[in-house]
């Protein structure tokens, strides 16, 4: 009997930790977006941010260089260990 009631408190026990845990994630991911939201509202417009469209455009096209090298790198890691042959080619 002692043995079944010492599960039951280190079950409750984990299910705690699990949700002070899951409490505290949610706690930061709320501080995060507040400080986030309130930062960009409280700049305003004589903040010194300018958006740059030519900056953007630049920006957008290295992202897409990068994630093409990225894929065409998992796709040779991946056929690494495969036989060079007419089915590998297809």
């Amino acid at each position: 009997m002692e043995a079944a009631a010492v599960q039951e408190a280190e079950r409750r026990t984990s299910y705690l930790e699990l949700f002070f845990d899951l409490v505290f994630v949610f706690a930061f991911w709320c501080t995060g977006l507040a400080v986030d939201v309130l930062g960009t509202l409280r700049a305003g417009e004589n903040a010194g941010f300018r958006v740059s469209p030519d900056h953007f455009a630049e920006r957008y096209a290295l992202f897409i260089i990068i994630a093409l090298g990225e894929s065409i790198v998992a796709i040779g890691s991946g056929l690494a260990g495969h036989t060079r042959d007419a089915a590998f080619a297809l």
